[in-house]
């Protein structure tokens, strides 16, 4: 039995290791498509670029948001990479 329970606990480990790696992968790879400060149509755009339908530009944008990856300037409507995130991708 305890066989078992050590096979569950890694399957559980690496689907979060797995969730986690897509997410860093999907933030690394389209975050360098992006300068430091980009519009909301900038996004848009990069998102077409990469053959992506630009609906889930929005959803990308406050997923970002909420890690703390970007954050909207308010006075010039434009999104500014953190340093949280600017120091995550130099780390790899």
């Amino acid at each position: 039995m305890p066989k078992y329970v050590n096979l569950f606990q890694y399957k559980t480990e690496f689907a979060e290791w797995s969730i986690k790696y897509d997410l860093w992968c999907k933030c690394h790879f389209f975050g360098e498509l992006l300068p430091a400060t980009f519009s909301f149509k900038d996004a848009q755009e990069m998102r077409q670029g990469q053959g992506l339908d630009d609906s889930g530009c929005r959803q990308m944008i406050n997923s970002w948001t909420f890690r703390n990856y970007i954050e909207l300037d308010n006075l010039t409507g434009m999104y500014i990479k953190t340093q949280q995130y600017l120091d995550k991708v130099r780390r790899g």
